[in-house]
């Protein structure tokens, strides 16, 4: 496994103002699996957490490192169902976070609108105030038939 940083880029100035973390697998058998066909494995057999949670301390140190060295932008990270429903999900980001120097709040956790339905409205929204004081947190969503509008956000008091 290893993590690949995806720069993301302002469109009107062209510069790079972050980066999104993405977990890859190379098989020395199979070649490039996407995380479409192995995270379902890791899931199947007990192995999301311990993955989910070795992606965000190498985020955090990575992070951490390219803010010493003066590259300061925004670093998003991908969190999964499970990895949420922990029961010290927030404190266990917070206690790897805080092994280093860098400003939390350069951390963008992002949640999908699935998550968000999953863990249910009420939790979700403790959880996100809770990161929320610590963290960025970003909730993305394809609008459509079936899917949450942005007046649902609202209703349930989730910044969007």
């Amino acid at each position: 496994l290893s993590i690949h940083y995806q720069p993301q880029v302002a469109l009107k100035t062209g510069k790079v103002v972050g980066v999104e973390a993405l977990l890859r697998w190379n098989s020395p058998i199979k070649g490039r699996i996407g995380p479409d066909k192995f995270l379902p494995i890791a899931m199947e057999v007990g192995m999301l957490i311990p993955i989910t949670n070795w992606v965000f301390s190498e985020v955090c140190r990575q992070q951490d490192e390219w803010w010493q060295a003066g590259i300061q932008f925004t670093m998003s990270v991908n969190i999964a169902i499970p990895q949420f429903q922990q029961e010290e999900f927030v404190k266990l980001i917070m206690d790897i976070a805080d092994q280093y120097d860098f400003p939390n709040e350069s951390i963008e956790l992002k949640m999908t609108e699935q998550l968000m339905l999953e863990c249910y409205f009420s939790l979700f929204v403790i959880l996100s105030r809770d990161l929320k004081s610590n963290f960025s947190v970003v909730i993305w969503s394809v609008f459509g038939p079936g899917r949450l509008g942005p007046g649902t956000y609202h209703e349930r008091e989730i910044d969007v």
